[in-house]
Formats: structure tokens, C-alpha cells, sequence
């Protein structure tokens, strides 16, 4: 009658420590397969000292690396290229910003950005040109001829600006 009980006790141990065991085993598959995946699409995510000592989870690591990489040959350099071009719309005065691509595209979300950022900076380049054209225009055509010639040959709102102050401030 007590072997019977301990032979029960022991049995239902011994599943439950199997079915514990298991499932653990699983979930380091899974977290293995989670970070190999998460290296391969944005930054590297790596136990090492898992990877090192559970062969489960260094399998998933490797799986997951595998089939998450981006190919090659996609269009990323195509939506980036569309999302610079919004990013420089938008810093034009347009806004464009297609908001899906832009919360679930990396590469339209840089493209964004760096859209944005250099059309700013050559929007206010060239308004800074143009208002030294003018205000070199204006001060020839008051006071002394003042030019800066390598500006004027190369740069147009350089020259739109002098000419434009040159003739409004006579």
C-alpha cells in the first residue's frame, strides 16, 4: 500500500518535473530564436553565456538569425529614397510623411529624417546666400562696390540676391 503511494507520488513528480523541464527548454528555444531575430533586423541581441551552455537556445539563436535577415536585394534603398524625398517635401513646406511606413519601415524612417534634416539646412543655406547677395548688392549700390566674385560665379541665390540688392537699394 506505501510503495503504491510513493510509486504515485513519484511518478507525478517525475511528469511534472519532465513537463517543467520541457517547457523550459522550449522557452529558451523561443528567447534564442527572439534575439537571433532581433540581431538580424535592428542591433545585436546576444546570451552569450546562454549560447555558450544550452544547446536549445544557441539553435534558436542561429535559426532566428537566418531567417530574419533582410535580404539583400529588397527595396530598402527604394523606400528610403521615397522617404528622403517626403522628409524633403515636408521640409519644404509640404508635409509628407506616410505614417505606417514611417512607424514600421527603419529604412523609410531614416530616409525621413535625413530628408528632412539636409533640406533644412539647404533652405537655410540658401536663404543666408541670398540675403548676403542682397545685402552686398545694397551696400555697392549705396556706399562701395562690394562682391564676393567666387560666390556670385557659383552660387545662384548669391547672385539673385546682389543683383536684387543692387537694383532695389539704388
Amino acid at each position: 500500500m506505501y510503495l503504491k503511494k510513493i510509486f504515485l507520488i513519484l511518478l507525478i513528480l517525475g511528469v511534472t518535473t519532465n513537463t517543467i523541464y520541457a517547457n523550459s527548454q522550449r522557452d529558451s528555444y523561443k528567447q534564442g530564436y527572439s534575439d537571433g531575430c532581433y540581431s538580424a533586423k535592428e542591433s545585436w541581441r546576444k546570451d552569450t553565456y546562454a549560447y555558450n551552455r544550452n544547446n536549445l537556445y544557441a539553435k534558436g539563436w542561429d535559426t532566428g538569425k537566418r531567417q530574419c535577415r533582410v535580404p539583400k536585394h529588397t527595396n530598402n534603398h527604394r523606400t528610403y529614397d521615397i522617404g528622403y524625398r517626403d522628409g524633403c517635401r515636408s521640409a519644404k513646406g509640404r508635409y509628407s510623411q506616410d505614417r505606417q511606413r514611417y512607424r514600421h519601415n527603419r529604412s523609410y524612417r531614416n530616409g525621413w529624417k535625413d530628408g528632412n534634416r539636409e533640406c533644412l539646412y539647404r533652405i537655410k543655406y540658401d536663404r543666408d546666400r541670398y540675403k548676403l547677395g542682397y545685402d552686398d548688392g545694397c551696400e555697392t549700390a549705396r556706399y562701395r562696390f562690394i562682391r564676393d566674385d567666387r560666390l556670385y560665379d557659383r552660387s545662384i541665390r548669391y547672385r539673385d540676391g546682389w543683383d536684387n540688392g543692387e537694383r532695389r537699394c539704388r
